[in-house]
């Protein structure tokens, strides 16, 4: 074989290797050889051999190479222009809501958003310790009750926030309660006991917890009116103030209602349901009336229980219309008390532990829990801090209840003569 065969060989063997690898092949650019000496017949076969190693050499080593490069240029492509590895996904956010008849219930660390957005309360704040979240307060401090029902009234230059939910979902060590309250349980514990044999009754005690929940305010772009509204339960609301924003005033509508006390000097006044409002059952309380605070939500189209009424169960079509009336009769007061209604930048959960005024803030708010701080709350008969202290009231009250033993309560079976 002669040298230039050996080369034109050569040659189409790297044309097909970068064919098949879809890299053209390079230009062929043609050259004059220069004049040389004939080569002595005796080196042919020696010529030979050697183009014949180095061809292989050449088609084996060029093939590897191309497969080499083509790696080094995927690689090239995926990696980022710092040559670094590629940098781990963020795990995905577990979504700890559950679903109700009435919508979502966020449980910490879910953050409740006007627009559902499932985050969390480490979106906003940097600092918060679950384990810290039943810590109790300094010390209560009581406050007098609104009975006049109307509030201040917002400002022009004031934005109006509206948080409205059934209840928190942080339970605190922090009870009230009235003798009314407490009286009806000890009833029920006395009818369990002696007359009914309810023995669901027995042990009865005042539902006086509190529960707490953190509200984010991030708006800075004008002084902040806030409305904080539960139904159900007792509420101690716990602000968590962005740099930058400024309170006007808070404004809280709830059976009982705590304020754990708040960095500025702000104004704050609370409704008690209870005292314009004897009912919260269905269809007991949503006729419009002079003074309706009952903080009916409005029906959503996410709630199961609209899609159970839907689909024509009478039970939900019953809820529903109180629910739509109560909330029509609810937002004629408000408007008239605020000056806008009760829908504005509102955020309605069913239940939740932490929740947002506002957008996601550029800087994270340093969380402050409520352990080490005074806490106002609405006045009553009873405000107590502590499980312990808590059982040990109803105890005390029992006993004085019953004459001063509570073996009377149960006594012993007596021996009845029939003579």
């Amino acid at each position: 074989m002669t040298d230039s065969k050996q080369k034109q060989d050569f040659s189409e063997r790297i044309q097909r290797i970068q064919q098949k690898h879809g890299t053209p092949p390079p230009p062929q650019v043609q050259t004059e050889a220069p004049p040389s000496e004939p080569a002595p017949k005796g080196h042919n076969l020696r010529n030979a051999m050697i183009w014949a190693i180095l061809a292989a050499m050449a088609g084996v080593g060029g093939f590897y190479g191309l497969m080499m490069f083509d790696e080094w240029k995927l690689s090239q492509a995926a990696a980022p222009d710092n040559q670094s590895a590629p940098q781990p996904q963020p795990k995905p956010v577990k979504d700890v809501r559950q679903i109700t008849d009435q919508g979502w219930s966020i449980p910490s660390p879910g953050l409740a958003t006007a627009d559902r957005e499932q985050l969390t309360v480490l979106d906003v704040a940097t600092g918060f310790d679950p384990a810290g979240q039943d810590a109790p307060p300094t010390v209560l401090i009581p406050f007098a009750v609104n009975s006049e029902c109307t509030f201040k009234r917002p400002q022009p230059n004031d934005v109006v926030y509206n948080v409205r939910m059934e209840t928190g979902t942080l339970p605190t060590t922090t009870h009230v309660f009235s003798n009314r309250a407490i009286a009806n349980a000890l009833i029920d514990h006395i009818e369990g006991v002696q007359v009914s044999k309810k023995h669901f009754q027995t042990g009865s005690r005042a539902q006086g917890r509190m529960f707490a929940v953190d509200v984010f305010v991030t708006d800075t772009s004008a002084p902040v009116y806030l409305v904080l509204q539960s139904f159900r339960q007792n509420v101690i609301w716990n602000l968590q103030l962005a740099k930058g924003v400024s309170l006007s005033h808070v404004a809280m509508i709830g059976e009982n209602s705590g304020l754990v006390a708040p960095e500025q000097d702000v104004p704050f006044e609370a409704f008690r349901i209870s005292d314009f409002v004897t009912n919260f059952e269905f269809g007991a309380n949503n006729d419009p009336g002079p003074c309706m605070v009952a903080p009916w939500r409005r029906p959503q189209a996410h709630w199961p229980a609209q899609a159970k009424a839907d689909n024509g169960n009478d039970l939900y079509t019953n809820q529903i219309y109180s629910f739509n009336t109560g909330y029509r009769a609810f937002d004629a007061w408000y408007r008239q008390v605020m000056g806008v209604p009760a829908d504005t930048n509102v955020t309605a959960p069913h239940s939740a532990a932490h929740v947002l005024v506002g957008d996601l803030p550029d800087q994270l708010i340093e969380y402050r829990s409520m352990a080490g701080r005074d806490v106002y709350v609405s006045e009553n008969d009873f405000t107590l801090i502590g499980d312990d202290t808590f059982e040990d009231t109803h105890i005390m009250l029992l006993t004085a209840a019953v004459g001063g033993d509570l073996a009377l309560l149960d006594p012993a079976p007596q021996e009845v003569s029939r003579q």
